[in-house]
């Protein structure tokens, strides 16, 4: 079990699945898409309301928001990461994801 400081969102994703349903080519793609669900989760206006318009994702899998103009101005508020295990024709995906939105490093708010 993990505990998130306030401010912060962390949690892990278990998804089983055969290699038939979905085959080990294909398994780099869960990473690039958790990452584009998770900022435009953010972007929703019952998340972040305009603040969601902040977060970027730089790939493959760091979450970042940019805070003014220029790379400067870009703050890591996350990241997601995804590991693998494979059992006979089975395979186990645990995704980890991490964002801080609010303290001392960085406050969107």
């Amino acid at each position: 079990m993990w505990l998130s400081p306030s401010g912060c969102l962390t949690f892990s994703l278990l998804l089983r699945t055969s290699l038939a349903v979905l085959p080990a080519s294909k398994l780099v793609f869960v990473q690039y898409l958790f990452g584009l669900a998770v900022v435009e989760a953010c972007r929703q206006d019952s998340v972040l309301g305009p603040l969601g318009e902040k977060v970027r994702l730089k790939w493959p899998n760091d979450l970042y928001a940019v805070i003014g103009n220029g790379d400067a101005y870009r703050k890591k508020i996350g990241g997601i990461l995804v590991s693998t295990i494979f059992t006979g024709n089975k395979v186990e995906i645990v995704i980890g994801v991490f964002l801080h939105f609010r303290g001392k490093a960085i406050n969107l708010y």
